[in-house]
Protein backbone atom coordinates (compact mmCIF):
# COMPACT_ATOMS: atom_id res chain seq x y z
CA UNK A 1 0.00 0.00 0.00
CA UNK A 2 1.35 3.42 -0.96
CA UNK A 3 2.03 5.64 2.03
CA UNK A 4 0.22 8.98 2.23
CA UNK A 5 2.58 11.91 1.78
CA UNK A 6 1.98 14.93 4.03
CA UNK A 7 3.32 18.24 2.81
CA UNK A 8 4.04 20.69 5.64
CA UNK A 9 4.95 24.27 4.76
CA UNK A 10 6.63 26.38 7.48
CA UNK A 11 4.49 29.23 8.81
CA UNK A 12 7.00 31.92 7.89
CA UNK A 13 7.19 30.63 4.32
CA UNK A 14 3.40 30.92 3.97
CA UNK A 15 3.52 34.46 5.34
CA UNK A 16 6.37 35.32 2.96
CA UNK A 17 4.41 34.01 -0.02
CA UNK A 18 1.26 35.98 0.86
CA UNK A 19 3.27 39.14 1.50
CA UNK A 20 5.04 38.80 -1.85
CA UNK A 21 1.68 38.42 -3.62
CA UNK A 22 0.58 41.81 -2.29
CA UNK A 23 3.90 43.42 -3.14
CA UNK A 24 3.56 42.10 -6.70
CA UNK A 25 0.42 44.21 -7.21
CA UNK A 26 1.97 47.38 -5.82
CA UNK A 27 1.33 47.16 -2.09
CA UNK A 28 3.91 48.71 0.24
CA UNK A 29 5.98 46.33 2.37
CA UNK A 30 4.37 47.56 5.60
CA UNK A 31 0.80 47.11 4.38
CA UNK A 32 1.62 43.79 2.71
CA UNK A 33 3.06 42.53 6.01
CA UNK A 34 -0.01 43.64 7.97
CA UNK A 35 -2.48 41.87 5.66
CA UNK A 36 -0.31 38.74 5.32
CA UNK A 37 -0.07 38.44 9.11
CA UNK A 38 -3.86 38.75 9.38
CA UNK A 39 -4.65 36.09 6.76
CA UNK A 40 -2.05 33.60 8.00
CA UNK A 41 -3.11 34.10 11.63
CA UNK A 42 -6.69 33.25 10.65
CA UNK A 43 -5.62 29.89 9.21
CA UNK A 44 -3.23 29.26 12.11
CA UNK A 45 -6.06 29.78 14.61
CA UNK A 46 -8.47 27.57 12.65
CA UNK A 47 -10.60 30.29 11.01
CA UNK A 48 -10.16 28.78 7.56
CA UNK A 49 -13.05 30.79 6.11
CA UNK A 50 -11.02 33.99 6.61
CA UNK A 51 -7.48 32.80 5.91
CA UNK A 52 -5.46 32.69 2.72
CA UNK A 53 -8.48 31.44 0.79
CA UNK A 54 -9.33 35.17 0.74
CA UNK A 55 -6.01 36.06 -0.89
CA UNK A 56 -7.33 35.88 -4.45
CA UNK A 57 -10.29 38.13 -3.60
CA UNK A 58 -8.03 40.76 -2.05
CA UNK A 59 -5.65 40.71 -5.01
CA UNK A 60 -8.56 40.99 -7.47
CA UNK A 61 -9.91 44.02 -5.59
CA UNK A 62 -6.52 45.71 -5.84
CA UNK A 63 -6.05 44.91 -9.53
CA UNK A 64 -9.56 46.12 -10.34
CA UNK A 65 -8.85 49.31 -8.35
CA UNK A 66 -11.77 48.66 -6.02
CA UNK A 67 -9.31 49.05 -3.13
CA UNK A 68 -6.27 51.28 -2.63
CA UNK A 69 -3.53 49.02 -1.19
CA UNK A 70 -1.41 51.97 -0.09
CA UNK A 71 -4.10 54.17 1.44
CA UNK A 72 -3.31 55.61 4.86
CA UNK A 73 -6.23 55.89 7.34
CA UNK A 74 -6.91 59.36 8.70
CA UNK A 75 -8.67 60.66 11.80
CA UNK A 76 -11.72 62.71 10.88
CA UNK A 77 -13.02 63.51 14.36
CA UNK A 78 -11.81 62.66 17.85
CA UNK A 79 -12.10 63.28 21.56
CA UNK A 80 -9.79 62.04 24.31
CA UNK A 81 -11.66 58.70 24.35
CA UNK A 82 -13.25 58.38 20.91
CA UNK A 83 -12.43 58.79 17.24
CA UNK A 84 -13.94 58.50 13.77
CA UNK A 85 -11.48 57.19 11.17
CA UNK A 86 -11.69 57.41 7.40
CA UNK A 87 -10.10 54.29 5.92
CA UNK A 88 -9.72 56.05 2.55
CA UNK A 89 -10.73 52.82 0.80
CA UNK A 90 -7.65 51.06 2.12
CA UNK A 91 -7.05 47.42 2.96
CA UNK A 92 -9.31 46.40 5.81
CA UNK A 93 -6.55 44.79 7.86
CA UNK A 94 -4.53 48.00 7.69
CA UNK A 95 -7.51 50.12 8.73
CA UNK A 96 -8.45 47.71 11.52
CA UNK A 97 -4.94 47.68 12.98
CA UNK A 98 -4.74 51.47 12.80
CA UNK A 99 -8.06 51.84 14.63
CA UNK A 100 -7.15 49.38 17.39
CA UNK A 101 -3.75 51.02 17.87
CA UNK A 102 -5.57 54.34 18.27
CA UNK A 103 -8.15 52.84 20.67
CA UNK A 104 -5.38 51.29 22.78
CA UNK A 105 -3.51 54.58 23.00
CA UNK A 106 -6.67 56.37 24.18
CA UNK A 107 -7.49 53.61 26.67
CA UNK A 108 -3.99 53.86 28.13
CA UNK A 109 -4.53 57.59 28.57
CA UNK A 110 -8.09 57.85 29.91
CA UNK A 111 -9.23 54.27 30.59
CA UNK A 112 -11.29 53.60 27.46
CA UNK A 113 -10.88 54.00 23.72
CA UNK A 114 -13.71 53.70 21.18
CA UNK A 115 -12.92 54.06 17.47
CA UNK A 116 -15.25 53.71 14.49
CA UNK A 117 -14.21 53.57 10.84
CA UNK A 118 -15.74 53.92 7.41
CA UNK A 119 -14.32 53.75 3.91
CA UNK A 120 -12.66 50.41 4.64
CA UNK A 121 -12.72 46.89 3.16
CA UNK A 122 -12.82 43.30 4.41
CA UNK A 123 -10.77 43.32 7.62
CA UNK A 124 -10.20 39.62 8.18
CA UNK A 125 -10.92 37.93 11.49
CA UNK A 126 -12.37 40.19 14.16
CA UNK A 127 -10.30 38.37 16.75
CA UNK A 128 -7.09 39.77 15.27
CA UNK A 129 -7.87 43.13 16.86
CA UNK A 130 -8.96 41.88 20.27
CA UNK A 131 -5.70 39.89 20.39
CA UNK A 132 -3.94 43.15 19.59
CA UNK A 133 -5.61 44.76 22.61
CA UNK A 134 -4.73 41.83 24.86
CA UNK A 135 -1.05 42.19 23.94
CA UNK A 136 -1.19 45.69 25.44
CA UNK A 137 -2.99 44.62 28.62
CA UNK A 138 -6.41 45.86 27.50
CA UNK A 139 -9.83 44.26 27.10
CA UNK A 140 -10.67 44.30 23.40
CA UNK A 141 -13.96 44.46 21.52
CA UNK A 142 -14.11 44.46 17.73
CA UNK A 143 -16.96 44.20 15.24
CA UNK A 144 -17.93 45.20 11.73
CA UNK A 145 -20.86 45.34 9.37
CA UNK A 146 -20.84 43.26 6.19
CA UNK A 147 -22.62 42.93 2.88
CA UNK A 148 -26.28 41.89 3.01
CA UNK A 149 -25.89 38.12 2.68
CA UNK A 150 -27.96 36.72 5.57
CA UNK A 151 -31.64 35.83 5.17
CA UNK A 152 -33.59 36.49 8.40
CA UNK A 153 -35.99 33.88 9.79
CA UNK A 154 -39.19 33.61 7.69
CA UNK A 155 -37.75 35.89 5.05
CA UNK A 156 -37.04 35.30 1.35
CA UNK A 157 -34.50 38.08 0.88
CA UNK A 158 -31.05 38.62 2.35
CA UNK A 159 -31.23 41.80 4.39
CA UNK A 160 -28.64 41.33 7.15
CA UNK A 161 -24.88 40.88 7.23
CA UNK A 162 -22.91 38.18 9.03
CA UNK A 163 -21.63 41.08 11.17
CA UNK A 164 -18.82 39.36 13.12
CA UNK A 165 -18.07 40.18 16.74
CA UNK A 166 -15.04 39.53 18.90
CA UNK A 167 -14.34 40.00 22.59
CA UNK A 168 -11.01 39.30 24.24
CA UNK A 169 -9.46 39.61 27.69
CA UNK A 170 -6.25 38.38 29.29
CA UNK A 171 -6.24 36.00 32.24
CA UNK A 172 -3.72 34.66 34.75
CA UNK A 173 -0.54 32.79 33.89
CA UNK A 174 -0.43 33.94 30.28
CA UNK A 175 -3.89 32.58 29.46
CA UNK A 176 -6.60 34.59 27.70
CA UNK A 177 -10.21 34.41 26.54
CA UNK A 178 -11.08 35.30 22.95
CA UNK A 179 -14.53 35.03 21.39
CA UNK A 180 -14.56 35.46 17.60
CA UNK A 181 -17.82 34.67 15.84
CA UNK A 182 -20.21 35.55 13.07
CA UNK A 183 -23.70 36.58 14.15
CA UNK A 184 -25.13 34.37 11.41
CA UNK A 185 -25.48 30.58 11.62
CA UNK A 186 -22.18 30.15 9.80
CA UNK A 187 -19.43 32.52 8.69
CA UNK A 188 -19.51 33.51 5.04
CA UNK A 189 -16.61 31.77 3.35
CA UNK A 190 -16.82 28.35 4.97
CA UNK A 191 -18.71 27.10 1.92
CA UNK A 192 -15.74 27.92 -0.32
CA UNK A 193 -13.01 26.53 1.93
CA UNK A 194 -13.24 23.03 0.46
CA UNK A 195 -13.10 24.39 -3.07
CA UNK A 196 -10.08 26.49 -2.16
CA UNK A 197 -8.14 23.58 -0.69
CA UNK A 198 -9.01 21.35 -3.65
CA UNK A 199 -7.30 23.95 -5.84
CA UNK A 200 -4.31 24.21 -3.48
CA UNK A 201 -3.80 20.44 -3.34
CA UNK A 202 -4.13 20.18 -7.11
CA UNK A 203 -1.48 22.89 -7.54
CA UNK A 204 0.82 21.07 -5.10
CA UNK A 205 0.36 17.79 -6.98
CA UNK A 206 1.20 19.44 -10.29
CA UNK A 207 3.93 21.91 -9.43
CA UNK A 208 5.60 20.96 -6.12
CA UNK A 209 8.33 18.31 -6.35
CA UNK A 210 7.84 15.79 -3.57
CA UNK A 211 10.70 14.02 -1.85
CA UNK A 212 9.89 10.90 0.09
CA UNK A 213 11.72 10.18 3.32
CA UNK A 214 12.50 6.75 4.68
CA UNK A 215 11.58 5.87 8.23
CA UNK A 216 15.20 6.42 9.33
CA UNK A 217 15.38 10.01 8.16
CA UNK A 218 13.92 13.17 9.66
CA UNK A 219 11.66 15.64 7.83
CA UNK A 220 13.34 18.73 6.40
CA UNK A 221 11.79 21.06 8.97
CA UNK A 222 13.51 19.30 11.91
CA UNK A 223 16.21 21.44 13.53
CA UNK A 224 19.64 19.99 14.30
CA UNK A 225 18.77 19.90 18.00
CA UNK A 226 15.51 18.05 17.35
CA UNK A 227 17.29 15.52 15.11
CA UNK A 228 19.86 14.87 17.86
CA UNK A 229 17.05 14.43 20.39
CA UNK A 230 15.26 11.90 18.19
CA UNK A 231 18.50 9.96 17.64
CA UNK A 232 19.30 9.95 21.39
CA UNK A 233 15.78 8.74 22.14
CA UNK A 234 16.14 5.83 19.71
CA UNK A 235 19.50 4.87 21.22
CA UNK A 236 18.08 5.03 24.76
CA UNK A 237 15.12 2.90 23.72
CA UNK A 238 17.43 0.27 22.26
CA UNK A 239 19.47 0.19 25.48
CA UNK A 240 16.25 -0.20 27.47
CA UNK A 241 15.10 -3.12 25.32
CA UNK A 242 18.48 -4.80 25.66
CA UNK A 243 18.73 -4.34 29.41
CA UNK A 244 18.23 -7.38 31.65
CA UNK A 245 15.81 -6.96 34.51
Amino acid sequence: MEEETLTVIPLEEVRRFVEDCFKAVGTTSENASTVATNLVEADYRGHYSHGINRLNLYIQDIMAKRCDPNAIPSIEKETVATALVNGNNGLGSVVGKYCMDLAIAKAKQVGIGMVSAYGSNHYGIAGMYTLQAIEHGCIGISGTNTSLVTVPTRSKTASLGTSPLSFGASAKNGDSFVLDMATSTVALGKDIVNVFYDIVYLAIDIYVPLKKFSATKCPVWFSRELKDTVIDKKKSHKRYLGAKC
